[in-house]
């Protein structure tokens, strides 16, 4: 028969033995979350810059188009600096929504379906941030 002493002890390393595999196993998840992370970001950071080159394509295709009707000469934008930077590009007559990346368009479409002015505390929980000071001082600028 065993003693109640030695049965504690030999649950206790059981259950040492589960919460070390478990550890190793919640560190091989971390790394595998940390790459999926990277490899997310990565992909983001291109799908915007795409997004951002069509849009410039886009936007000179149309800039002579908009000049020769207003008699105007089309104005060069600077090109953006900084990598991985989704750049709003600089208003100018004839722009369209779409250039926007996705998130200004989206707020754009809240403050003209709005029946009146918003305040920034009420667009941010309708583009899926929180409405914490620290995502609302942004957003809603100074």
């Amino acid at each position: 028969m065993v003693s109640l002493p030695e049965e504690l002890q030999a649950r206790e390393a059981a259950a040492r033995q589960q919460v070390e595999e478990l550890q190793a196993e919640a560190a091989e998840l971390t790394v595998r979350l940390e790459k999926a992370q990277a490899d997310l970001s990565r992909l983001e950071i291109t799908r915007e810059t795409v997004a951002q080159v069509l849009a410039e394509l886009s936007a000179a295709e149309a800039a002579p188009e908009v000049g020769a009707r207003d008699g105007l000469e089309p104005k060069e934008t600077p090109a953006p600096h900084g990598i991985g930077v989704m750049a709003v590009p600089p208003w100018r007559e004839g722009l369209i929504a779409q250039v926007l990346p996705d998130v200004y368009r989206d707020i754009v479409e809240i403050v003209a379906d709005a029946p009146g002015p918003l305040q920034a505390k009420q667009i941010v929980p309708r583009i899926g941030l929180e409405a914490t000071t620290a995502k609302i001082e942004g957003p809603g600028g100074s």
